[in-house]
């Protein structure tokens, strides 16, 4: 009888030390997996950055390109002293004509440009070897486009402003709004992580109930504390309750994909790229609601300039895929430069003709930024929801792991291998 008790007790030690043996080997590989995830999640952010960094210097790519950048800038810099100084320094009756004449000038010559791109004849725009050659030749196309300008100005002047301000305007804020979306969310690979961190998971919830906070908040400073005798007895109040409503649903539709890929390494990017449309939503709401009194601040400016920076390396990053509308019908790097050149110089020369026909530039700067209120939680949505659905699919089912399935045996195991 002692024997036995001896031979169960062995019995038992062995099994316990099997049992330690073993939990330390899962623990080991569970370790070494969450490495080799975190490795890889890194690995992923290091590849974006060098691929928006690369896609940006696709506007540097050559002498063409760095040409057309330059011109770009030109016309941006132009439009931007017609809208903060031209009224100082151009007569009021001349000041709209002077403005059409010198500030369409930069998306009608863009969109001539793109066209001659598109069908491969970016030579005939631009020379790739020599400025002094480019020059040469964007003089004869910049008097072209003013001619141009001016025909259509002079004749069919709803049809030119439906084209900058349908076409232009809103197609570079929903142009922004939908390559920030797909940039961000580029790199969101779906991988499974058998043990996510707790911590990761509930600094993710809270970073969603802080994206409420900051819009519901930038919303009540707004209109109630910063503002509240001028915009309640305005339209305005009515657009940045949308504005606000559009980035709230944001959120929502956004916590929805969170807590459907919790298990992935989707949930962190997801959870940053809700503060990132949370934050640009909630600068919207005070610049669509602040004071129609207050001043042209660095920040605004600041803003705008990294939205147009980070545009381009989105569109560099995508439209260099060369893969729109079909696989064989393909962009050429001129065509996707000139194409964004087109919108962005619409979009400025729309506002700044917005600034010169307001008495107060402010309140035409304040339109704006409503429509972008409006339009960009709106677009992100659409976008975030289309790549979650079609691009990155439904999440993996969590089935129990090999290391489960052939891991120890359990207790009750152990106690009737020692009772046979």
């Amino acid at each position: 009888m002692r024997k036995e008790e001896q031979r169960i007790e062995k019995k038992e030690e062995e099994v316990k030390e099997e049992l330690k043996t073993k939990e330390e080997e899962v623990k080991e590989e569970v370790k070494v997996k969450e490495e080799e995830v975190k490795e890889e999640v890194k690995i992923k952010e290091e590849a974006m950055l060098r691929r928006f960094a690369r896609a940006l210097g696709l506007f540097m790519d050559s002498k063409r390109m760095k040409w057309l950048t330059v011109v770009f800038i030109i016309g941006l810099v132009w439009m931007t002293f017609i809208d903060l100084y031209g009224i100082y320094f151009i007569p009021s009756s001349l000041l709209v004509p002077v403005t059409v004449v010198t500030g369409g000038l930069w998306p009608v010559f863009f969109m001539l440009t793109s066209l001659m791109a598109l069908i491969r004849l970016e030579r005939l725009v631009a020379s790739q070897t020599s400025y002094a050659k480019s020059l040469s030749i964007f003089l004869p196309w910049a008097t072209i486009s003013i001619l141009l300008l001016m025909i259509i100005w002079s004749r069919f002047s709803a049809a030119f402003l439906l084209a900058i301000f349908g076409v232009a305007f809103f197609g570079w804020i929903s142009f922004q709004a939908f390559f920030a979306t797909r940039t961000s969310l580029h790199y969101a690979d779906d991988i499974f992580m058998k043990s996510h961190m707790t911590l990761i998971k509930i600094i993710s919830v809270l970073s969603n109930f802080l994206c409420y906070a900051m819009i519901i908040g930038s919303f009540y400073y707004t209109v109630f504390i910063l503002n509240p005798t001028e915009i309640i007895h305005q339209p305005r109040e009515l657009p940045l309750i949308v504005g606000m409503l559009f980035a709230l649903g944001f959120n929502v539709l956004n916590l929805e994909f969170m807590i459907r890929h919790r298990h992935t390494t989707v949930l962190d990017n997801l959870a940053l790229f809700g503060l990132f449309i949370s934050l640009y939503s909630a600068y919207f709401i005070y610049e669509a609601g602040k004071p129609t009194s207050a001043s042209f601040n660095l920040v605004s400016a600041s803003i705008s300039l990294f939205f147009v920076i980070y545009a381009m390396g989105s569109v560099g990053e995508t439209l260099s895929e060369r893969s729109l509308v079909r696989r064989h019908w393909t962009l050429s790097a001129e065509a996707s430069v000139t194409l964004t050149f087109f919108l962005a110089s619409g979009y400025y020369f729309a506002s700044t003709f917005l600034s010169v026909l307001y008495e107060d530039p402010n309140l035409a700067s304040i339109i704006g930024v409503t429509i972008k209120l409006l339009m960009f939680p709106f677009v992100a949505a659409v976008t975030e929801a289309h790549h979650m659905l079609r691009r990155i699919g439904a999440p993996p089912e969590r089935a129990a792991s090999s290391e489960r399935e052939q891991g120890p045996p359990t207790q009750d195991e152990a106690d009737a291998d020692r009772n046979e």
